[in-house]
């Protein structure tokens, strides 16, 4: 009988039972190995990550600190600016609501090496000063406003005052008169009539036309029936007075000149077209102030 036939020894079994658990050990620890290389590759990937969002987070710091920087330099300016306006409006309310003469000298060392008249109230110190020329103060006189045009009216006496009350003998007029004066504001509108006069050629030789005729009047608005120092004058009405437009129609009204809204605002319109080019050179200019 050959020895194929007989059971395996404890020693045989338990020679197979230790490979058999060397195998599952052996799969089991290059099972943890290939897990542990996974672990160590997404182990690199996250740090990688976190490095290039540490970065991107240190580039965003960097540039809002840079940004508050540059907000914080504008509002010191801007605070400096704002106190320089302050003390210009202080300065303007005390040259406009400020104690000082009419009569006086503008240049402030001269207002203050020149003693104030005195005044009834002197006694007290604390009682304000009233405002405009003092009681007993020299004035300076009315101003004659000989720079400005000039209109002389001759005003003669009636036809029955021209001879005396008793005898009836005529009065004999002199060279010299009595004069005064006053100020007028005279506010017209006047509808101009441009006649251009016609031309006709008495040679030839077939040059010119059979009639040749004056230029025409320029206007800012071709075509348009006002002028142009009627424009002129609605301009600094609406944009230097700031006077709305339905009263300025009214001003109009008034001195006999019924004009509507959309004519005036049409009008405006096109004189914004015109300006376009100046209004891009002022931007300019204050942008760059």
């Amino acid at each position: 009988m050959s020895s194929s036939t007989f059971p395996p020894s404890e020693t045989e079994r338990a020679g197979v039972d230790l490979r058999q658990q060397a195998h599952y050990w052996q799969a089991i620890h290059g099972r943890a190995v290939e897990r542990e290389q996974q672990w160590k590759g997404q182990a690199q990937q996250w740090e990688a990550r976190a490095r290039q969002q540490e970065q991107q987070l240190k580039l965003q710091v960097a540039q809002e600190e840079a940004r508050v920087g540059q907000q914080t330099q504008q509002l010191e300016a801007q605070a400096g600016h704002i106190e320089a306006l302050k003390a210009r409006v202080i300065w303007l309310e005390q040259q406009v609501f400020g104690r000082k003469s009419e009569a006086g000298s503008d240049d402030p060392a001269a207002a203050i090496s020149c003693p104030s008249p005195p005044s009834s109230s002197a006694s007290d110190p604390l009682e304000p000063r009233p405002r405009g020329q003092q009681r007993g103060a020299k004035g300076h006189g009315r101003k004659r406003r000989v720079d400005l045009p000039t209109e002389v009216i001759e005003h003669g006496l009636p036809a029955d005052q021209q001879q005396c009350r008793q005898c009836s003998l005529p009065l004999e007029a002199i060279a010299s008169s009595e004069d005064s004066e006053e100020i007028d504001w005279e506010v017209r509108v006047i509808r101009r009539v441009h006649k251009r006069r016609r031309y006709r050629p008495t040679c030839g030789c077939g040059v010119l036309p059979g009639l040749v005729t004056a230029a025409v009047v320029p206007k800012v608005i071709r075509k348009g029936l006002f002028s142009t120092g009627f424009w002129v004058r609605v301009l600094l009405e609406k944009y230097l007075f700031q006077r709305p437009l339905y009263r300025l129609r009214q001003v109009l009204a008034l001195e006999g000149l019924s004009v509507s809204q959309g004519t005036l605002t049409g009008g405006l319109q096109r004189l914004g077209e015109l300006l376009q080019p100046l209004y891009g050179r002022l931007l300019e200019q204050s942008r760059s102030a």
